[in-house]
Parts: C-alpha cells; sequence; structure tokens
C-alpha cells in the first residue's frame, strides 16, 4: 500500500492580506514533513473561482516549488482541467515539471462539473466530453512522439516538434 495527500489549499475567513500566502508556505512545509515521515505522493487539485474551497489555480507551481524542497515524493496534478487548458501548454508544463522534479510527476486529466469555471475560459459544460476525450488522445503523443501533429474538433496542432519531454 502507498500513501499519498490530497490538497486544494484552503483558506479560512476571515482573511487578511497574507492568508493565502501563509496557507501555501504551511503546505509546503507540511509536505517535506510528508516526505520525511514516509509518505510516497502528494496531489494537488485545480480549481478556479472557488474561494471557498481552493486558493491554488496553478497546482503545477505549486508542485513547482515542492520539487526543489524534497527529493522522493511523486507529484501529481489531480487534475489538469481539459476545457480550458490547451494540450501543448499542459504538456510542456508538465514536462518541465517532470525535469525540474528529476521524474517525480503524475498527471491527472480530467474536466469539470462546474460551468462558473468553464464560461470566463470561452468553454461550456456541454462540449467537456469531447474536449476530455480529445485532450487524452493527443497529451500523450506530444509527449511520445518527435513531430506530433493533430486535427481535431477542439484542438489543432500543425506539424510541431513540443519539447522539452518529460523524463
Amino acid at each position: 500500500m502507498k500513501f499519498g495527500l490530497f490538497y486544494q489549499i484552503q483558506v479560512p475567513k476571515p482573511w487578511d492580506e497574507e492568508s493565502e500566502a501563509r496557507r501555501i508556505w504551511e503546505a509546503l512545509d507540511q509536505i517535506v514533513y510528508a516526505e520525511e515521515v514516509g509518505y510516497d505522493s502528494v496531489w494537488f487539485s485545480e480549481h478556479h473561482f472557488r474561494p471557498e474551497w481552493s486558493h491554488n489555480s496553478a497546482p503545477d507551481l505549486t508542485l513547482a516549488a515542492i520539487s526543489q524542497r524534497t527529493s522522493r515524493i511523486r507529484m501529481g496534478v489531480g487534475v489538469v482541467l481539459a476545457p480550458i487548458h490547451h494540450p501543448l501548454h499542459t504538456a510542456s508544463r508538465m514536462a518541465t515539471l517532470d525535469i525540474l522534479s528529476r521524474g517525480r510527476v503524475d498527471v491527472g486529466i480530467g474536466r469539470t462539473g462546474y460551468p462558473y469555471q468553464l464560461t470566463p475560459y470561452g468553454s461550456g459544460l456541454k462540449d467537456t466530453r469531447g474536449m476530455w476525450e480529445e485532450y487524452a488522445q493527443v497529451l500523450p503523443k506530444i509527449w511520445t512522439e518527435e513531430i506530433v501533429s493533430h486535427e481535431g474538433q477542439y484542438f489543432q496542432i500543425p506539424p510541431r516538434q513540443v519539447l522539452p519531454k518529460p523524463i
């Protein structure tokens, strides 16, 4: 059995100008300690516009900080919201994170059921399944093929060499 932690960076009210920063730094310290006591992984969610629930809309950046403070614990995003990111963007950021962490990254992709997380990015709830399916097809190709191209309903990629590649 393996043990992991899941974070959303919740910030209880009342908020002050240091609440978010303090909570993020506390989470980083907790994860360093978790690695010391033997935890295997840490996962961060991606949520937007959910002030009562999550103050971590850039989990890859949080994990980049963790990667520099730890050496063994695996790190994951659970999940990258496919309907609001282009797969080229996700592939590049996650590959860079994998390099920074020396190969300790796991990536989950998903869709959201919350329209208010989608509409500011120009996506709608009715398209999330198709976007996720297309995303799931193209993302591994970006990481494994030297030259990748894709002509889909939601994403178009002309033939390109996409770098960096994950470890």
